[in-house]
Order: C-alpha cells, then structure tokens, then sequence
C-alpha cells in the first residue's frame, strides 16, 4: 500500500488558463447585451477585481449602463 493520503492539483493557470477564458466570457456577456468590450481590454485592465467592480469601470470607461 501507498502512504500517499492527498494529492493537490495546481490546477488554475497551470493545467487550464482560467483566467484568460474568463475575460472572454465576460467580454460575450457584454455583447449580448449590446456592449463592445474585448476580452483583451478587460484582461489586461480588470483582471483581479471583483464582477462589481469591473461593471462599474466598465461603465465609465465606456459610458455604458450596467444595472
């Protein structure tokens, strides 16, 4: 038998680029709702914030409204 009890996967940004997925997701999201924000633009600017956060900059740089 093995003494092995746990074995962690680093699995964000080293198995899957999450993050990068992500922004487009976002960015499909905004298009849908009529909204031209490019997934390269919101991962190079808002990376690493929180959704509300990202709306609300969203919202000023590019004078839309989000509700």
């Amino acid at each position: 038998m093995s003494n092995i009890d746990l074995v962690i996967f680093d699995f964000d940004g080293v198995l899957v680029d999450s993050e990068t997925m992500g922004c487009q997701i976002w960015s499909d999201v905004f298009a849908k709702h009529g909204m031209n924000v490019p997934a390269k633009d919101i991962l190079e600017k808002y990376t690493g914030k929180t959704g509300t956060l990202i709306c609300r900059l969203i919202e000023r740089e590019y004078g839309y409204e989000i509700p």
